[in-house]
This record gives C-alpha cells, structure tokens and sequence, in this order.
C-alpha cells in the first residue's frame, strides 16, 4: 500500500510540474524576445583591421584569417559559389585603404582587362583600378602572381577619409560564355565599410601668469568705534552648584529589597501550584 501511495503521489507531482514548465518557457522566450534587438543593436559594425600593407602583389604582410572583410562571387550574388575573397587594412594615420582580392580554390582573373579591376567607394567612380599604376603614394595597384594573362588576385590602396562608407571590390575571371568573361563582386556590390579613428586630444592653453610686481594689498586693522578699550581674554563664568540628591541607602539594600521581592513571587507560585495536589490528597482521605 505504501508504494502505491508514493506512486500516486509522484504522479501527482508530476502533473503539477508540466505547469511550472510551462510558464518558466514562455519567461524565457520573453527574455530573449526581450534581449534580442538589445544584442543586435549592439553588434560591431564592419570594420576593417587596422595597419598598413605594402602594395606589390606580395601576400606576405597579409593575414589571410584576421583581414577578410567580406565573400565574393559571380556578380555578387549571395546564391553563388564563393571564388575569392576580399580583404581589406585601414591606417588611420595616413588616412589609406589597403584591399587585397584574392582567388580561391585557384580561380584566375584576367590581367588583360586592367581597367576592370578596381575598388569603388560609396559607389562613385573608382577609388584605385588596374589603370593607377604603382608609385608609392595611393592611389596604387600591383597583381598577384601575374603571368602576362591571368593573375591570382590584385592588391591596392586608396585615400578614403573616417566615417561610413560602402566598398565595391571588382575583377573579370575568365569563362566559356560569349562574353568570354564573368564579373566577380563582393556580395550584394555595396558592402557597409565603418572606418574609426580616434580623434586627438585637445591640449588645454595654459593662462599666462603676469610678471610685473605686484603691490602687496595692506589688511585693514580694526579699531574700536568708541574710547573704551576693547576687553581681550575669556571671561569667567562661575557656574550654579549642581544639586545632588541624596538618598541616604546604600546600594545594597536596594538590591537586597530586589531579591525580597523575587523570592516571594517564587514562593507564591509554589504555593499555587501545591493546591491542585493537596485538594486531592484530601479527596482520596
């Protein structure tokens, strides 16, 4: 019978703890519906890493992890493939974009079409193309392992002021199509490009403090307004006597009427206490 009952009751239980459950799930889809926009919003926004780069075709100086910035495919739709990707540097001091397109999975472009290979800011004009040449001050451009024909990729650097921006990195790789080429973009051919640079410090001008000497200010010495001399020193207060009463018993016999007064609310008590017993004691007799 015991078992039964503990079976019943764990049942029971457990009928009860569906509830509970069930209000603690919908508290925490609540919370997250709740937190959601919060962590959204608070995402970083697409930035690149920051450094500097040296433009000639070298890969080297490049971290292939840490500087992609964004995927790119044919026409930079999101449906296709990934064939390269693009990477991309900003040094503020010098106020330069440094963008590094590289092919994947051995994917070529095309060396002949140089003035298809460029970075577009904000979608006007090109920034830096295959036609910028290579004097060491941006805009410059350099190909990647080129072999007169097709190339791996192609490297660049750009003035482009702080602030937001979109980039459009483009390049032609060649196919079997009547064109005989196709055209390869970072995804959607705009992407969002945040640059931050932390602006300088303004450095507080000191006020300048004058040299000429200064006339001390003489302190005015006060003096009494009429002819009695003014009196110095702390008076003498004599203060009244301190009444004290006196009671004329020592402090013991106050305790002593204390402890008088307990021992007969004890012996009371035993008196009372005593009666229930002696009234039947003599109603036994």
């Amino acid at each position: 019978m015991r078992t039964g009952v503990r079976h019943r009751s764990v049942r029971r239980q457990g009928g009860r703890m569906i509830r509970p459950l069930g209000w603690a799930m919908a508290a925490a889809l609540l919370a997250l519906s709740a937190v959601g926009p919060a962590v959204v919003g608070a995402a970083s926004p697409p930035q690149p890493t920051y450094g500097s780069a040296t433009v000639d075709g070298a890969t080297g100086d490049w971290d292939l992890g840490a500087d992609v910035f964004a995927n790119m495919t044919d026409a930079g739709k999101p449906t296709k493939p990934v064939i390269a990707h693009l990477y991309l540097r900003y040094d503020c001091d010098s106020g330069t974009l440094f963008a590094l397109v590289l092919g994947k999975d051995g994917t070529q472009f095309m060396q002949t079409r140089p003035e298809n290979a460029y970075i577009r800011i904000d979608g006007v004009g090109k920034a830096v193309s295959g036609l910028s040449g290579n004097d060491g001050t941006p805009p410059d451009f350099s190909w990647v392992n080129p072999d007169g024909t097709l190339a791996d990729g192609f490297e660049a650097s750009a003035p482009v002021a702080p602030g937001d921006h979109t980039v459009r990195a483009h390049v032609l790789r060649p196919d079997n199509s009547s064109d005989g080429y196709q055209s390869v973009d970072n995804i959607d051919q705009g992407a969002p490009l945040t640059l931050e640079c932390a602006k300088p410090t303004a450095t507080p001008t000191a006020t300048p403090t004058p040299t000429g000497e200064v006339e001390p200010t003489a302190t005015p010495t006060s003096k009494p307004t009429s002819g009695v001399e003014q009196a110095t020193g702390t008076p003498k207060v004599t203060l009244p006597p301190t009444a004290t009463t006196d009671t004329g018993e020592p402090p013991t016999a106050s305790l002593s009427m204390v402890f008088l007064g307990l021992g007969l609310v004890i012996a009371g008590a035993l008196v009372l206490l005593d009666k229930p017993k002696l009234a039947a004691g003599r109603r036994r007799r």
